[in-house]
C-alpha cells in the first residue's frame, strides 16, 4: 500500500487502484514515524475557548487534563482544533485519550478511530446523535 499527500488529500493506492481518498488534517505530521517528545501546551488558544463553554477556559491547563480537552476538542471542535490537538499532542496520548476518555459522539468517534486505524468498539460506550428528531421534537 502507498499513502502520499497531493493537494491537500491523502490518497492510499494498492495495486493502482485508489481505495481511500480523504481530506488532510495535518499534512505535516505523519503518525507512522515517531514524533519527538515535546513538552505538552500549559493554555488553550483563544480561538479554541468557545469550545469550552462550561468551564473557565482561562483557567484550563490542557497538560493536567489531557483527556478532556483532547476529546472534548476532537469531539466538538473545528478543523483548527483538530489541528492543535494534533499538533500538540502524540498519537499515544490522543489514542489512550478516545480509548479511556469520556464517550464522544457516535460520528466523531467512528471518524477518529477509522483515523488512528483502531476498532470503534475499543472506546467507551458512545453518545447516539439520531438524525431523526425523537422524544418532544418528533412532532414539533
Amino acid at each position: 500500500m502507498h499513502i502520499a499527500a497531493r493537494r491537500g488529500r491523502f490518497y492510499a493506492r494498492t495495486e493502482g487502484f485508489v481505495f481511500a481518498n480523504f481530506p488532510c488534517i495535518y499534512p505535516s505530521i505523519w503518525y507512522n514515524k515517531t514524533m519527538p517528545e515535546q513538552p505538552l501546551p500549559t493554555a488553550i488558544p483563544p480561538e479554541l475557548h468557545r469550545f469550552f463553554w462550561d468551564i473557565d477556559a482561562d483557567k484550563l491547563n490542557p497538560s493536567e487534563h489531557p483527556l478532556y480537552v483532547i476529546n472534548r476538542l476532537l469531539d466538538k471542535g473545528d478543523l483548527a482544533a483538530a489541528r492543535w490537538v494534533l499538533r500538540n499532542y502524540s498519537k499515544g496520548t490522543v489514542i489512550d485519550s478516545l480509548k479511556c476518555g469520556p464517550a464522544m459522539s457516535s460520528f466523531s468517534g467512528i471518524f477518529w478511530a477509522h483515523y488512528f486505524e483502531f476498532d470503534p468498539v475499543e472506546m467507551p460506550p458512545m453518545i447516539h446523535t439520531p438524525k431523526v428528531p425523537t422524544g418532544l421534537w418528533r412532532n414539533a
